[in-house]
């Protein structure tokens, strides 16, 4: 889902949610991969989510042979492709790992059979999906309203530690830019 509830959640979150969360890794199992290896291939089914213990992935879409980057997930974010995991379709996306990293991947089955409701896990995912299509809009938004320097600007203030592990061509990607446009921003900000 591309979210990072450190830097995109409000505050209470954690002390919200601690019991459902915690509730949904202790069902999981850990899972390794490395840099390059595919969690969800677009045409599969997104019949798991995974929690994001180390790492960082990238999801995309291709268009017209061209990889469309959607977004990111980091050290404490859910990710999967929610229409298929919700509507049990085919993922259009494709998720895969940037570097070396750890996940607890938990099959949507084994939380509708093994956890209550009393564990307010609805309540939980309800609020995982209205915090994602928040993130979705809050990036149109940012794309109409700022330029590709502000919405780097931006992208950097929400993840300061994390970008250093998203090749730039992916971030150029993600904010619709060329390589070099996005290599001249960064000279412009003093990071390269």
């Amino acid at each position: 889902m591309y979210i990072n509830p450190n830097n995109n959640f409000s505050e209470n979150y954690e002390a919200k949610f601690k019991e459902e969360i915690e509730a949904i890794k202790n069902i999981g199992v850990v899972k390794q991969y490395d840099k390059n290896d595919i969690v969800l291939c677009e045409g599969g089914h997104s019949d798991f989510i995974f929690f994001v213990e180390k790492g960082a992935f990238r999801g995309f879409r291709e268009i017209n042979n061209k990889e469309i980057t959607l977004g990111f997930s980091f050290a404490g974010d859910f990710d999967c492709c929610p229409i298929s995991y919700i509507q049990d379709l085919p993922s259009k996306d494709t998720i895969e790992a940037l570097c070396p990293s750890t996940v607890i991947k938990v099959h949507k089955m084994d939380i509708e059979s093994r956890l209550s409701k009393d564990l307010r896990i609805e309540q939980f995912t309800n609020f995982m999906l209205s915090s994602y299509v928040e993130t979705l809009i809050g990036r149109f938004m940012e794309l109409k309203a700022f330029t590709a320097e502000e919405c780097y600007i931006n992208l950097l203030k929400r993840h300061p530690k994390h970008l250093a592990l998203v090749p730039h061509m992916y971030i150029a990607a993600y904010l619709g830019v060329t390589k070099e446009r996005l290599s001249r921003i960064r000279k412009k900000l003093g990071l390269t």
